[in-house]
């Protein structure tokens, strides 16, 4: 986060007022001053004032009247002084009236896409008030390409002894939504959880094997397709799959019945029997197979907020939700989630991923060896997520517990 200060500017109406003296009629020339400075402040979910890739910063003007008349008709624009790719803003906006010695705040949104390079952009900021345009002043902000960003997860993945020719992994992001707030980091987090797949999961790394989805291509059609019977799961698994499912996106709960959900991303929160997949469904769907081993990891909440501790639901707050259902009792099904009850998962602005998501990633290349026996067990990467997310997400001011969901606890998942 980091401030940048604009010089003041005054302008002058001329008020006429008419009074009668010994019947004679004179004019009174008033000069009202209307003086104006305005202050910004730019910041950016990672808060090391570079808008990364995929990033949306704030710019927070604070535009100030301390003269002696009522600025009427305030606008505020911004524009990036030469023709910009890869970058969407807030163009202008309206604030009306400032009364005297009084002030107001508006934050523009500066959101930069997957493909944006590194760079520096100058906007130039103007603020305009009842026909008096005001010298408009810069302010320049860097971008970085997401190639120049990498956590210590995303380099240096190791290989590990898994080989399992029949294994499969199904790996869904979902970051940006059609009708609700995006999921940060989302598709990163499923774009590096495929590269652990491959390497130290031991999934063959063809189409047969791998199904990695993001965004749009995650709907609630492609749920039903992979997730039901005689759909893409069930025709390919074998008795001696292992299965791994990875899911970052939303979930959200039916608030009646406090039935949780997984939402597509041309769902909507606030319907999720009908917009959603159930994540009751999805456990009792996946109990059917007749896999070796099932793993489930949900960088997901469903108590009805987002990474960044906003709703997704209506006039709602957070919802205690208990999962509990039957399936779970399978010993083939062991289910990973990110958090539990009416906790947010939260994301990892410093790593750029979800919380969860980067320890889970830690954990998997060695990190969670507790015995040092080159293997990672179910239980091993349970008290590793445990210590670890919840220790980080009390230095971000919040709390998350990750819950593991299952009875082979002593599962290996991975095997140097």
């Amino acid at each position: 986060m980091y401030y940048f200060y604009f010089a003041c500017r005054s302008t002058f109406k001329m008020l006429k007022l008419k009074r009668s003296v010994a019947g004679v009629n004179q004019v009174l020339c008033l000069c009202l001053s209307q003086f104006y400075h305005y202050e910004g402040e730019f910041s950016d979910p990672s808060g090391d004032t570079f808008l990364d890739a995929g990033e949306t910063g704030i710019l927070k003007l604070t535009i100030s009247n301390t003269g002696a008349g009522i600025a009427r008709d305030v606008i505020a624009k911004i524009f990036p002084s030469s023709i910009m790719t890869g970058i969407t803003y807030d163009p202008s906006i309206e604030i009306g009236e400032i009364t005297i010695r009084s002030q107001k705040t508006v934050r523009f949104k500066i959101s930069a896409d997957e493909n944006i390079t590194s760079q520096r952009i100058t906007f130039q900021i103007t603020v305009e008030s009842k026909g008096f345009n005001f010298d408009s002043k810069s302010h320049t902000i860097s971008t970085r390409s997401s190639k120049e960003f990498l956590a210590d997860v995303d380099t240096n993945i190791p290989g590990s002894k898994m080989n399992n020719p029949d294994a499969i992994a199904i790996i869904l992001g979902i970051e940006n939504y059609r009708r609700i707030q995006k999921v940060s980091y989302a598709k990163r987090d499923a774009a590096v959880f495929q590269e652990y797949a491959v390497n130290l999961l031991g999934v063959p790394d063809d189409r047969n094997h791998i199904y990695f989805k993001t965004d749009d291509e995650v709907t609630k059609a492609e749920f039903e397709k992979l997730f039901t019977d005689n759909g893409w799961l069930a025709r390919r698994v074998k008795p001696s799959s292992d299965v791994y499912i990875y899911y970052a996106g939303h979930g959200a709960p039916e608030i009646k019945n406090r039935i949780p959900y997984l939402i597509p991303s041309d769902g909507d929160a606030n319907y999720p029997t009908q917009t959603g997949f159930s994540l009751n469904r999805f456990y009792e769907e996946l109990a059917k197979l007749k896999a070796r081993s099932i793993t489930v990891f949900l960088d997901a909440c469903f108590s009805g907020g987002t990474r960044e501790q906003t709703m997704l639901l209506t006039d709602a707050r957070p919802l205690l939700i208990k999962i509990e259902n039957p399936a779970l009792l399978s010993e083939k099904l062991v289910v990973f989630t990110a958090s539990s009850g009416d906790q947010i998962s939260s994301g990892y602005p410093e790593k750029k991923h979800g919380l969860f998501t980067y320890f889970l990633l830690k954990g998997l290349r060695g990190q969670a060896d507790e015995n040092n026996d080159k293997k990672i067990t179910v239980s091993e990467l349970e008290i590793f997520l445990l210590n670890n997310v919840r220790s980080v997400a009390g230095f971000l001011d919040r709390e998350q517990t990750p819950q593991v969901l299952g009875r082979d606890s002593q599962r290996v998942l991975v095997q140097y």
